[in-house]
């Protein structure tokens, strides 16, 4: 069974899948089973990390039988994926699946803990970004007077002073290049998704709870928004959010 923020491993439930059934058949030999559980949580050979503390594995009694929850928590990106007996697998429809080669670059590249400072090849370059969105933000940090733009400087000039391209220090070149994050926050929809496969961002407005049907929608990399960052979408949804709080308050008075 699977929750939103953990998810739960019952010991003791036979299912029929046939006819979609579950029945309670219970559990013989508890504290040897118990004590198995935590000799594999904490055997490298059998996963790369504990998972489990204590208190996550519980013993409850149900129609005079024992059953074993074990409680398992989401674990923190920066030490993902966890494997089994060497594997990662991936929850998709109703089973678990071995991690493809892709899936697994995925968890790598989300569990590095600096990555919007992480340096790109230098293949990347000012023409990875989007001149229309390093424009606007230039205008409006100007404008809030939160920094000197200096309009005297290129955009690779202000896109250093910024941090968006950083210098090499580890290599004797002292090159600058393309950060991690100024590609996320600035980059062409195609540069970005060339460094980040799944990168999506996704907007949905319902005219309520119930509705199953958006009436409005920005999401990236779709015909009506080719071309976004994340900093071009959150200009877009910001707008539409501000015009539908306003919206919420004229009718409420």
């Amino acid at each position: 069974k699977r929750f939103d923020s953990f998810g739960i491993i019952v010991l003791g439930i036979a299912e029929d899948k046939n006819k979609h059934e579950f029945s309670i058949t219970g559990v013989d030999n508890v504290e040897d089973i118990e004590t198995q559980i935590f000799n594999d949580n904490n055997n490298i050979s059998c996963l790369n990390r504990p998972v489990i503390q204590n208190n996550d594995v519980q013993i409850s009694f149900f129609q005079n039988k024992t059953i074993i929850q074990v409680i398992i928590h989401p674990e923190p990106f920066n030490t993902r994926p966890i494997t089994a007996f060497g594997k990662a697998y991936i929850r998709t429809g109703d089973r678990d699946r071995v991690a493809t080669k892709e899936q697994l670059k995925y968890f790598t590249v989300e569990s590095q803990s600096e990555i919007d400072t992480h340096l790109l090849p230098s293949t990347y370059t000012i023409e990875d970004l989007d001149a229309e969105s390093i424009k606007e933000y230039r205008k409006i940090i100007e404008e809030k007077g939160i920094i000197n733009t200096n309009s005297q400087l290129s955009d690779q000039e202000f896109l250093y002073s910024i941090g968006v391209f950083r210098k090499d220090r580890l290599s004797n070149s002292n090159e600058y290049h393309l950060t991690d994050g100024g590609l996320l926050f600035f980059g062409k929809y195609i540069s970005i998704t060339d460094r980040f496969p799944r990168f999506q961002l996704d907007y949905q407005q319902y005219n309520s709870d119930n509705s199953t049907n958006w009436n409005d929608r920005v999401s990236a990399g779709d015909m009506n928004y080719p071309t976004l960052n994340i900093f071009s979408f959150y200009n877009l949804v910001l707008a539409k959010i501000e015009t539908n709080i306003r919206m919420v308050l004229v009718k409420s008075f």
